[in-house]
Parts: structure tokens; sequence; C-alpha cells
């Protein structure tokens, strides 16, 4: 069992929009102030460590429709290795929980709603997303801790 004074230690914390999500900045901005709100609290040191995952969206796609192959195989394990790499350096990841604002009912087109969700959704990573704030045009921004 971890001593006292090592459970109090504050967690390291990396964030980034994982390389391949069309994040719009002021969403990814909005999921930056909110975290920076939680490292002042001293819960938090904020690490810089990129964590660049490949687009697991053709995984997730061909899991879904039974085709998983050789490619969806390797797609998966060097998003999981990067992963292992950056939880050795790091105790959570941070990002925004959605790339772009809400879509109304019309559906994303062809902006995903999941493209920064469905990555841990695949590895089996827990995650849990925060309010965090509004855009400047009112609408809700997420934060999605991951662990």
């Amino acid at each position: 069992m971890a001593s006292a004074s090592a459970r109090c230690l504050p967690h390291r914390l990396a964030t980034d929009t994982l390389g391949y999500a069309d994040t719009d900045p002021e969403i990814a901005e909005t999921a930056r102030r909110a975290l920076h709100q939680i490292a002042r609290t001293g819960l938090c040191r904020l690490v810089d460590r990129p964590v660049k995952l490949r687009d697991p969206g053709p995984a997730w796609t061909a899991l879904r429709a039974g085709t998983f192959d050789r490619d969806t195989e390797a797609l998966m394990q060097d998003n999981a290795q990067v992963l292992r790499e950056a939880f050795e350096k790091v105790d959570l990841i941070a990002t925004p929980t959605t790339p772009h604002p809400p879509h109304g009912h019309d559906c994303p087109r062809t902006r995903m709603s999941v493209a920064l969700t469905w990555a841990f959704n695949l590895s089996g990573h827990p995650a849990i997303t925060l309010p965090a704030g509004r855009t400047p045009n009112g609408e809700p921004v997420g934060l999605q801790l991951i662990a």
C-alpha cells in the first residue's frame, strides 16, 4: 500500500488533442482553460508530453463492421504502444471531449463528435468527462480525463 504522502502527490497530466482530430481552436482553448484551473488547485501538475495517436476511426469502423484485419490490428497496436509510453511519464491524459461544438439533430456530417473518445473505447482506458465551460458562442465544452 502506498504511503499517505505518496497518495497526496499531484497527478502528472499531459494535455493534447491526440494529433489526428481536427479540433476547433475555441474548443481546445476552453478545455485548456478548465485544465489550468484544476492545475492551480494543486490537484495535478501539467506535463509537456504530447500524445500523438493514429486516427482510430478506421479500426472503430472495421470492428463494428466485423472486418477486423491486419491493418486494424496494426493501428490498434501502434496506438496501444503510444499510450503505454505516455502512461510511463504521466498519470492522466486530458483532451477536449469533442473536437468541435455540438451539432444539431441533422447529424455531424463529416465531422465526428466521437473523434477524441473512441481511441479509449478501443483501448479500454477509463475516461471521464467534466464540464469545462462554454465557447464564446455559448456552446458547452467538455474536458476528458483518461487514466
